[in-house]
This record gives structure tokens, C-alpha cells and sequence, in this order.
């Protein structure tokens, strides 16, 4: 079950990723051809509701109490899934709000290039999971604005 669950939650996670990048690529496209175009928001102004950051807590809590109730394998497959999820939005509102952090004070280039490589040390990005989770519960980015 758990091959199952990354497997789908890798074929989610591709099939966001492609709808993204075919968006800002008409984005461009329609910019250089210079047709009119609503423009994209800049990273620091998206925000999530406080209730993403309730719910990745709700799903990271019935991920570890899987372990201790006896579920059928399919919701296990599902409460997997789901985490990862939480996982994925928790590392990408961690790393906004950690590269947000750095550009308001103008930290050197190569700082950026760090904390950028450092999203991918196992360990290290559950920092980034923890900043992320209290920035979508608490708000830090437009604190520290």
C-alpha cells in the first residue's frame, strides 16, 4: 500500500507541477506578444486560509495515530497520501516564507543558493516543514512585512 500511495501521490504531484509551468509559459508567451494579460501574484502576497494549516495538523495527527488504530488499507493508502500532501504544502510555505525572510534583508546571493539546496537535506527540510506549518497557522509572513 505504501508503493500505491507514492505512486499516486507522485502522479498528483507531476500532473500540478505540468498544469504550473504550462500556465507561466502562456503567461510569458502572451506577454511577448504583447496581448494583455491579468498579472501573477508575487510570492509574498499568497497567502493560505489559517484552515489549510489546521487541517495539515488534522491530517499529520491521523497519520500518526494510524499506527495505533487498526484501519483498512485503502484509508491507510489515503491518510499516506494525504500526508505527503501536508508534507509537500507545509515544505512550500516554509521555503516562501524562509526565501522571504532573506530578500527583506538582503542577504548575498549565495545565502539564497544555500537555503535552496538545503530544501532538499532529508533532515534539514523538516525545518522548513515547521516554519511552513507556523507561517499558515500564525501568519509570519505578514508579520514580518
Amino acid at each position: 500500500p505504501q508503493a500505491q500511495s507514492i505512486l499516486f501521490f507522485s502522479i498528483v504531484f507531476l500532473s500540478a507541477l505540468q498544469s504550473i509551468i504550462i500556465h507561466v509559459g502562456a503567461q510569458i508567451l502572451l506577454k511577448r506578444l504583447h496581448i494583455e494579460t491579468i498579472p501573477m501574484k508575487n510570492l509574498l502576497q499568497i497567502r493560505a486560509p489559517r484552515s489549510l494549516g489546521i487541517a495539515i495538523l488534522f491530517i499529520w495527527l491521523l497519520y500518526l495515530l494510524q499506527i495505533v488504530i487498526e484501519l483498512q488499507v485503502e484509508t491507510q493508502w489515503l491518510i499516506e497520501c494525504l500526508a505527503m500532501g501536508a508534507w509537500l504544502i507545509a515544505v512550500i510555505y516554509g521555503a516562501i516564507c524562509a526565501f522571504a525572510y532573506l530578500a527583506m534583508h538582503h542577504v548575498r546571493k549565495i545565502t539564497m543558493v544555500f537555503v535552496y539546496l538545503a530544501l532538499f537535506v532529508p533532515i534539514v527540510n523538516l525545518t522548513f516543514v515547521l516554519l511552513g506549518e507556523a507561517d499558515l497557522l500564525f501568519g509570519l509572513r505578514k508579520a514580518m512585512m
